[in-house]
């Protein structure tokens, strides 16, 4: 009976556990990073801590913005298991930057959407995307190179909608974007750019296109090398450059 007792009562707190790690999956999933904490830090106390707990606590830490316990956290954790996990660390880098995207000055806002921009997988697409609603035109420019570099990020839905932002140098960032994904059922949404109120979004319409086939708009990027307006010249200089046609080098 005893034995029966003692087995139960093991299984009743397994399944505990399980229960708590469940809870804080999902609390982490809805983002909330201190229920997290709160649910997991007492599993840590147990000898047979199932690293689910421990990966979620760290992570948790990082999103809090406590970057100093999350990484004593991690170095605790590969202390266990006796080696490094890249995946972890890599996630916990990236925690540590998503809540400085809500900072209040503009260049920390600016750095961690640069940091995010070199990170060579499309799992920050997503929070590329939220910086494209930043109240600096500036940095929602920063973002859409970033997308516009990417796969992902040229099918994106927020950045195809980023064409109407009220910053010209955006819509023209998201231009360039479309014209190098090569999309050639792009070039309908991309016309009407050629009559912006803005030169520098006709320069770069002008450039998507001929990207995308339109050979004609050439003679657009010619024309716009030659404006007395510098913003219209330096974007068909800077196309000039990128398209890597020998027919610019002399009006270059």
């Amino acid at each position: 009976l005893g034995i029966m007792l003692l087995f139960s009562g093991s299984v009743w707190a397994e399944e505990d556990r399980d229960s708590a790690i469940l809870k804080a999956q999902k609390a982490y999933e809805q983002g909330e990073f201190q229920q997290v904490v709160d649910l997991v830090t007492p599993l840590l106390k147990e000898a047979s801590t199932p690293s689910q707990a421990s990966r979620l606590h760290i992570l948790a830490l990082a999103s809090l913005g406590k970057i100093t316990e999350a990484i004593e956290a991690y170095e605790k954790e590969i202390k266990i298991s006796k080696q490094e996990d890249e995946s972890l660390l890599r996630q916990t880098a990236i925690a540590s930057m998503l809540p400085l995207r809500s900072d209040m000055r503009d260049q920390i806002r600016g750095a961690t959407y640069t940091a995010l921009k070199e990170i060579d997988s499309d799992n920050v697409v997503e929070y590329l995307e939220e910086g494209l609603a930043d109240e600096s035109g500036m940095i929602r420019a920063l973002v859409a190179e970033a997308l516009g570099k990417r796969k992902a990020g040229q099918r994106s839905k927020r950045f195809r909608e980023s064409l109407k932002d009220e910053a010209g140098l955006v819509r023209a960032t998201v231009l360039i974007g479309l014209g190098q994904s090569g999309d050639k059922s792009l070039v309908s949404m991309i016309e009407p750019s050629l009559t912006d109120e803005q030169h520098l979004v006709q320069i770069a319409a002008a450039r998507a296109l001929y990207e995308l086939g339109q050979k004609q708009y050439w003679a657009r990027l010619e024309q716009g090398a030659k404006s007395e307006e510098g913003y219209e010249r330096g974007a068909a200089i800077r196309a000039f450059g990128e398209l890597e046609d020998p027919r610019a080098i002399p009006i270059l």
